[in-house]
């Protein structure tokens, strides 16, 4: 049906608006989603206008943060709104085809498959945004890493004392990342998924790490991990267990 689910392993459950959806993305405190009609949504709580100041339509993806919520145009351009002390909302010109919004930042991919980013750290310029041609992008301010053209991950800003880090897989043609607050995981082409980083407080988030492939997706967050299966059935390991039947 298209209907968005969100839940958490305390229990805490946050009601999507009743719709079909094609996309949708979870931040802290809210979650945005994109309808089949080609409507943006956003719920749950609003500090900063990431949920009042959405553009309702003419958005193709779209990105929830922490007070901050960012989405690509059709036109390619870039979209931000909800906090801006740090300068979230001066986004680059250019055409992107993803972005990510965080905590006191955001990165995009452009159509060159160059890496942008802007807001805390970036705008200063004390960060440097890794070199090179990638082809998936993820957030959390930092750690923030990236897959490669060729199936490397890649994490910056260096320097960094991120659990993420360190322990980076190496080895595997990797497609997709997703990165929490301590921990990252990655789908190769195999459909296998690789964690690393720090177990949060020993939930599993690791250890769990299932180890059979036939994996088309996978996110993370502080203390869990999901990923979806071919049956488009959602599995969860540390904290939260993922609901009933297939998404």
């Amino acid at each position: 049906t298209g209907q968005a689910w969100c839940w958490n392993g305390a229990g805490w459950k946050l009601e999507a608006p009743t719709a079909s959806y094609s996309a949708v993305s979870a931040g802290r405190a809210h979650a945005c989603g994109i309808t089949t009609d080609g409507e943006t949504l956003c719920w749950g709580t609003d500090y900063d206008g990431e949920i009042a100041d959405v553009p309702t339509t003419g958005l193709t993806s779209v990105s929830a943060g922490y007070r901050l919520t960012c989405g690509v145009l059709e036109d390619r351009s870039v979209a931000c709104w909800g906090r801006d002390d740090y300068g979230q909302q001066d986004v680059p010109e250019g055409e992107f085809t993803d972005v990510e919004a965080a905590y006191y930042d955001a990165c995009a991919l452009a159509i060159s498959d160059t890496i942008a980013c802007w807001g805390s750290g970036w705008t200063d310029a004390d960060y440097l945004v890794p070199e090179g041609s990638f082809i998936d992008l993820a957030i959390h301010s930092t750690p923030n890493c990236a897959v490669s053209s060729a199936g490397e991950i890649i994490c910056f800003p260096e320097g960094s004392s991120s659990s993420v880090h360190e322990g980076i897989p190496t080895g595997s043609n990797f497609t997709q990342l997703h990165v929490g607050s301590y921990h990252a995981c990655a789908l190769d082409d195999l459909g296998y998924v690789t964690c690393w980083g720090e177990d949060y407080y020993s939930t599993g988030t690791i250890t769990d790490t299932p180890t059979t492939p036939g994996w088309v997706q996978v996110v993370t967050t502080t203390s869990d991990s999901c990923a979806l299966d071919t049956d488009g059935v959602v599995t969860c390991w540390g904290c939260c267990e993922a609901p009933p039947g297939s998404l």
